[in-house]
């Protein structure tokens, strides 16, 4: 997969896309808008940016977040900080390191949420402080400060060998 390939919107995950590996990972599937984000009620969810450039998402249309009890992962780090004033305080952003894991040309968001879902499900330990959940997280995947390498790798993790269970293709890397 091209750097080029992985920037086309056609590879975006649509919210089906993100149903069906939940259902394939046994995984329970929730998506909520920016603007829906008080009333959520669900352990996780899938965020959705909304269609259209607009203020409640700073220009960022399109784009996917995931949110885990109160803990909120953005692939571009803290940037999206702007959407949470309308939320409400109860949330905490994941700190990752780096602190910007996927390049702002590339559409592989959701395969990024997908792989932090599967991180909280299935290999952070309780315990862990939520101010660190990023920095193991990243430390766990190997991420770097080569954001298109990050991307080559959380697209590659997503789509190639599906026969794979999702544990055996993270225990390969």
């Amino acid at each position: 997969m091209t750097s080029k390939e992985i920037k086309s919107d056609k590879l975006a995950l649509s919210d089906l896309d993100l149903e069906n590996w939940c259902k394939e990972n046994n995984f329970s599937f929730n998506v909520i808008t920016l603007d829906k984000l008080s009333t959520l009620k669900k352990k996780a969810s899938f965020i959705h940016t909304g269609r259209g450039k607009n203020a409640a998402n700073g220009g960022n249309e399109n784009h996917w977040m995931f949110i885990y009890s109160d803990i909120v992962f953005d692939s571009y780090g803290k940037y999206s900080t702007y959407v949470w004033p309308k939320a409400g305080e109860n949330f905490v952003f994941v700190e990752t390191h780096p602190k910007q894991l996927q390049d702002f040309e590339s559409t592989v968001c959701g395969e990024y949420c997908c792989l932090f879902y599967y991180y909280m499900e299935k290999v952070y330990e309780e315990g862990i402080n939520s101010e660190y959940i990023g920095a193991d997280f990243s430390e766990h995947f190997g991420f770097t400060r080569d954001r298109k390498e990050n991307d080559k790798f959380v697209f590659d993790w997503f789509h190639n060998d599906k026969k794979q269970t999702i544990d055996e293709k993270t225990e390969t890397n």
